[in-house]
């Protein structure tokens, strides 16, 4: 940590770091409602100012004065940015020279980022965020530091020469720049932004805009190559300021790259942008259409942004406080944009903007904490000698560069592929931010109670991720016992480290899903799991990650071989939500604020199709609240024929446990007239176990409806009430699973890949289809692995057995185990016809691995009960089995099916990471 100028200041010294009750805001829901902006403090240069309209569009004019965005917040927004002034300097801040601006706009136009922190802009925010005043603040600083001045009028002020030194090559080599401009920048940046973030202030830090593309650095400083010495320095910069944002868990929003996008490069500059169909310049001056402004009293001089760019920088501003804070303010439209340059809008919008990409999210980090040898009792080491003394191994090297160091590498390796599209980083060194979630890994479970009886991890449940510090636990002790009916010492070395870091890997990710908003009972989040068959679904759920409690019909063979742990659509929707996980494009939307207790009045729920699936459309109702005894919500959905309705509600462990907060809810789905009843859901069940437990269990009052499958096309109606006249607050989850999204999934038989008709077999050619398209793409995308739009290509085959639009191994897998499952005939000629009516809908989905533990075959005179669970065959052994079919052809003729059609896509296509 540097030391910091502000470290050294006296004015308005930190009083408080606790901020007084705010007006408005609930303290313990407060990121879970769609709150307002209490207040927006801004630390910043000639950008923010409040005395930024000191120029006319036109010299006779006295109206349409040139508008910087906080003018456009407070003026067209609301934001609140404090009183107007004036605002004087005082004995306690001989600095302060804002003159008369508003309360919370602490930004001066003289301001480098060293002035920044002398004039302590800084530190008026953090106060007035302690009086209660203020809630947010935006720190947009650096623009004067590397301003284009012209050579003649520059001081000896390292800081305004900068750009001008850069261009001119008058620094004497590339370690004076980093020190008297970069780090002396970015130091300074970092200063403020660690003050602003001592307290709970919700913050935004900006990059800063190459002035290379401005008219004045054009003219001035007219070599493009020269002006691009600069830009390289500048880019630099910025890097780090990502860096710093990262460090200090705020959202950095790009403003380099909207100045690129708007104006191009330094290098290569436009001229002119059409916006609104209306033609604006890359020019200074008073001209409506003019895209800078000229500093007061000069006429060619420090380029700013005019009420155009502004606009933009405003939409960029409230594009990080919506994604990073999950407020709701709406962006300036094209329209709006030219109409307050006081121009006419041309009809049409001529130059969308991608905001989202213009914001950097600190990443989620997630501490897996090994433990030290110093502490036994809290030791990954420790247990992993348990566990090869119990299960007759030879124990895991523990040298530097070891067994138990590759094993904890290659955990976190897995553990960073298994959450895709979002923003998670994996470590198992503590980090220096104090927002981090925590799994401990190798702590006994003395302090739970019960052997066998207790859960293998223990995590908290943070719907939305609300809380960016939780811990959980995984207890290797618990594995231990759990692997008794399992004799690894058969396995080779390399198959016992393996099954290790699949088991481990897999109850990792568990407990860090709870600790990010998710719950077992997404392992149900598969299409094919409904409602009426997900309490006994045949394994279908071990591939996903969230099916570690027992009570999903957990098996250990999942962990043999290299599976692909996965999430269902419904837990990746709910990833796609979490605070900071990843960018939110689900609506997530306030209950109504009248009663909707009937058909007429229901709130119609917004659906977002999710990163998930393309096929399974989500919405949430965020801070719904039951407020008299009996009280009814209704929400309306309009569905097509066969879709798939889930529900979920969310009260206990996120709105209190304790009366009157937590309530046990019942959901229910009715017809269009309002009155049929066609599902009832009052608590989350979860179905059979294979390793202990019998029947159904119930693991949440909260309710939970999967895939219940409408008949037919129309409006149907989720009911959320609370028992016993209860009162409270609760969030829905609603989602739609569209029928008919995958035309690449035979709708007869999912695994009749190659469509025979007749007697409708399924033989090895139906997974020899697929073995083949992965091998040597036909159809599918090569990369992507992403089917196209059904053509003259097909379908047939039906290459989705899976239903997720592409081509991967675990459309393979399902096929695989059916025959393994079912070996109708002998191993010369394995087919199997499944009987009229017969349910295939436990192989719809892969397992997870190629043999389920109920069909394997044990020693000889072995008991092999279903209870029992045994280590499957060695995957490459199943692999050469399925190579050694003989299938009959349409023919009858007999063929071999050869290794090299199959063995080609082996551990790496098949069981490996198939995505």
């Amino acid at each position: 940590m540097p030391e910091f100028i502000h470290s050294e200041r006296s004015p308005k010294a930190l009083k408080s770091t606790r901020q007084k009750a705010r007006r408005l805001l609930f303290e313990d829901l407060e990121l879970r409602q769609l709150m307002a902006i209490l207040g927006l403090g801004v630390a910043g240069d000639s950008w923010s100012d409040d005395q930024y309209a000191g120029q006319n569009y036109d010299p006779n004019g006295t109206v349409n004065f040139a508008q910087n965005w906080v003018d456009l917040l407070r003026l067209k927004k609301g934001v609140d940015v404090g009183s107007p002034g004036p605002f004087l300097p005082t004995t306690e801040n001989p600095f302060e020279h804002r003159g008369q601006g508003t309360a919370f706009n602490w930004a001066s136009s003289v301001s480098t980022t060293l002035e920044l922190l002398l004039q302590s802009q800084d530190i008026g925010i953090i106060d007035q965020y302690a009086e209660g005043d203020l809630s947010h603040a935006v720190l947009m600083v650096g623009n004067i530091d590397l301003q284009p001045n012209s050579r003649t009028t520059l001081s000896n002020d390292d800081f305004k020469d900068a750009y001008a030194k850069i261009y001119l090559g008058e620094y004497q080599n590339a370690s004076e720049i980093d020190q008297y401009v970069i780090q002396a920048i970015t130091s300074n940046i970092e200063g403020a932004l660690s003050t602003l973030t001592s307290v709970a202030t919700k913050t935004i830090l900006t990059t800063i805009p190459d002035p290379g593309v401005t008219p004045h650095a054009r003219a001035e400083f007219p070599d493009a190559s020269k002006r691009g010495l600069v830009t390289a320095v500048i880019n630099t910069i910025n890097t780090r300021i990502k860096q710093i944002g990262a460090k200090y868990h705020v959202p950095v929003v790009d403003l380099a790259k909207l100045s690129e996008t708007i104006f191009g490069t330094s290098l290569a500059p436009i001229t002119t942008r059409n916006i609104g169909g209306r033609i604006f310049d890359n020019a200074a001056g008073n001209a409506k259409t003019n895209l800078f402004v000229n500093e007061v009293g000069t006429t060619n001089e420090a380029n700013l942004p005019h009420t155009v760019y502004q606009a933009y920088i405003a939409n960029a501003i409230m594009e990080g406080l919506n994604v990073g804070y999950g407020e709701n303010l709406t962006k300036f439209t094209e329209q709006e944009i030219v109409t307050m340059a006081g121009q006419t809008y041309g009809g049409t919008n001529t130059f969308p903007v991608n905001y989202r990409s213009l914001v950097t999210l600190p990443p989620v980090t997630v501490f897996v904490d090994f433990g030290k040898d110093s502490s036994p009792s809290d030791d990954f080491n420790e247990r992993m000698r348990e566990v090869a003394t119990a299960r007759g191994i030879p124990q895991l090297s523990s040298t530097t560069g070891g067994e138990l160091a590759t094993l904890k590498a290659n955990i976190l390796t897995r553990l960073q592929n298994a959450f895709p599209g979002v923003t998670i980083n994996f470590t198992s060194v503590a980090p220096g931010d104090t927002r981090f979630e925590t799994i401990k890994v190798g702590k006994i479970s003395a302090s739970v109670p019960g052997a066998l009886t207790s859960p293998l991890g223990q995590g908290e449940f943070d719907w939305l991720n609300i809380n960016e510090a939780s811990i959980g636990h995984v207890f290797p002790d618990l594995i231990k016992q759990s692997l008794d009916g399992l004799n690894l010492s058969t396995l080779t070395r390399a198959n016992q480290l393996r099954f290790l870091e699949n088991i481990l890997t897999f109850y990792i990710a568990q407990e860090a899903g709870r600790g990010l908003g998710l719950s077992s009972s997404d392992a149900y989040g598969y299409s094919q799991i409904t409602s009426a068959n997900y309490a006994n679904t045949g394994g279908v759920q071990y591939q996903d990650f969230m099916s570690g409690d027992p009570a999903l019909g957990f098996s250990m063979s999942t962990f043999n071989g290299t599976p692909t742990f996965k999430f269902s659509p419904l837990a990746l929707a709910k990833l796609q939500m979490g605070h900071w996980l990843n960018t939110s494009t689900i609506a997530t939307v306030p209950e109504v604020g009248t009663a909707h207790a009937t058909t007429a009045t229901a709130q119609v729920v917004p659906l977002t199709t999710t990163s998930g699936s393309a096929s399974f459309k989500v919405g949430v109702v965020q801070g719904a609240t039951i407020g008299v005894g009996g009280q009814k919500d209704l929400y309306k959905l309009t569905l097509a024929a066969n879709d798939k309705i889930t529900a979920q509600t969310f009260a206990t462990e996120v709105y209190g446990e304790t009366v009157p907060l937590a309530i046990d809810t019942v959901i229910k789905i009715f017809a269009a007239d309002g009155t049929t009843l066609l599902y009832e859901s009052d608590n989350t069940l979860l179905g059979n176990n294979s390793i202990g437990q019998n029947g159904t269990t119930k693991v949440d009052d909260d309710s939970f409806v999967t895939n219940f499958v409408v008949a037919t096309a129309g409006d149907y109606y989720v009911e959320v009430t609370a028992k016993s006249g209860a009162t409270g607050t609760y969030d829905l989850l609603l989602g739609a699973t569209l029928n008919n999204a995958f035309p690449w999934q035979n709708p007869t038989n999912a695994l009749n890949v190659n469509n025979s008709t007749g007697n409708n077999v399924i033989t090895a050619f139906d997974a020899l289809e697929i073995i083949n398209e992965l091998n040597s793409p036909r159809i599918a995308d090569p990369i992507t692995k992403l089917l196209p739009a059904p053509g003259p290509s097909g379908p047939p085959p039906y290459l989705d057995v899976f239903a997720d639009g592409r081509v991967t191994a675990f459309d393979a897998l399902p096929i695989i185990n059916y025959l393994n499952a079912n070996p109708v005939g002998s191993v010369v000629a394995p087919e199997f016809v499944p009987s009229a009516g017969e349910d295939t809908s436990s192989f719809d989905v892969a397992p997870g691995l190629l043999s389920n533990s109920s069909t394997n075959s044990g020693s000889a005179g072995e008991e092999t009960s279903a209870n029992q669970v045994f280590l499957p065959l060695d995957p490459a052994a199943e692999l050469l089995l399925l190579n050694s079919y003989v299938a009959s052809n349409s023919s009858g003729e007999d063929i071999e099916v050869s290794h090299s059609e199959a063995a080609d896509i082996a551990l790496a296509e098949l069981l490996a990471e198939a995505e």
